[in-house]
């Protein structure tokens, strides 16, 4: 922004150098009721670029994000990228990893092909921290640019890649995206039984939320999806269920059975309930009732479907006063 350069903009930002944060917070209330958004605007590009404190700046660009500035964001980018900006600060690491998620953050909602490339580049820099990398796959999601979907399938099916959580975000960005060309190495993955997938029940669970988002009629996310059925995780499990219950509207019947079959051999009592819950939604609380009385030696399935009748029963009441 170098064409920011009025002489009152810099006095202010002189004037900065000397504030705590405390005191630049309230500095900002002073100048909210005395500039227009405009000229606020340009106090803050003018600060954004020309000061150094990492907590102003994060402070700054909160601002920033308010008054949807995108003048500001090869400021941002700047920032994201560390360029020269905090040699000063070495002992700082965590607060300038924060400072830069931030930038990630407020990239994003500008929404602009701009920022896709310098997000990708962080997100594959295997030496970044990963809560810096979790924030630009988000950030990719939140953009929506179709460019990142082959990036992050690549994220997912490396399995060099050792942080499960920076699998877990490119997942949940892929969701965002929804695109097609996701679906196949979704369900590959989620069928591999090596690598993280296989290790960590969150990250199935993200996965089978992701597919059940955007594959509700795709044969081979429903066979994916069933075969989590029988995982050795309840959550897993539950998701799994979930997701069925949500899709292939013409396969009700079969979904019915599928669950059905789950929730007889099902041992755990979270999905159990999660199982009656959802055959409720597919078909209706009188199919649950007789499956209960057919089973009445399951004393484990009696007692659950006996103390969440009254919310199945309320339910039922509302779908019929619609």
């Amino acid at each position: 922004m170098k064409n920011i350069n009025n002489e009152k903009y810099r006095d202010i930002s002189n004037k900065i150098k000397s504030c705590d944060l405390n005191q630049y917070v309230n500095l900002v209330s002073l100048l909210q009721s005395s500039y227009s958004k405009e000229e606020l605007a340009n106090i803050y590009l003018y600060i954004l670029e020309n000061q150094n404190d990492i907590y102003i700046l994060n402070y700054t660009i909160i601002q920033i994000d308010k008054l949807k500035e995108y003048r500001a964001i090869d400021l941002l980018i700047d920032i994201l990228l560390l360029k020269d900006k905090f040699a000063k600060y070495e002992n700082k690491t965590n607060e300038i990893n924060n400072l830069r998620c931030v930038c990630a953050k407020v990239i994003s909602n500008f929404k602009s092909q701009k920022g896709v490339y310098p997000l990708l580049y962080c997100l594959n820099n295997k030496d970044e921290d990963y809560k810096l990398r979790l924030s630009c796959a988000e950030a990719l999601g939140k953009i929506g640019d179709k460019y990142a979907v082959i990036p992050l399938i690549n994220i997912l099916k490396d399995e060099n890649e050792k942080s499960v959580y920076v699998k877990e975000s490119a997942a949940m960005a892929l969701g965002m995206l929804g695109d097609n060309r996701a679906l196949n190495p979704l369900i590959s993955i989620l069928e591999s039984k090596n690598g993280l997938v296989s290790k960590f029940s969150f990250l199935k669970e993200r996965i089978i939320e992701v597919l059940s988002n955007f594959g509700s009629n795709n044969d081979d996310v429903y066979k994916a999806l069933t075969l989590n059925l029988n995982d050795e995780s309840p959550f897993v499990r539950i998701s799994a269920i979930e997701a069925l219950a949500n899709c292939k509207e013409d396969s009700k019947e079969q979904t019915f059975r599928l669950i059905k079959n789950c929730l007889l051999k099902e041992n755990n009592e979270d999905v159990i309930e999660a199982c009656l819950y959802n055959l409720f939604n597919i078909s209706n609380i009188n199919s649950i009732q007789e499956i209960v009385e057919q089973n009445e030696e399951n004393v484990k399935l009696k007692r659950i479907y006996d103390n969440i009748l009254s919310d199945i029963k309320e339910d039922y009441c509302e779908e019929s006063d619609l």
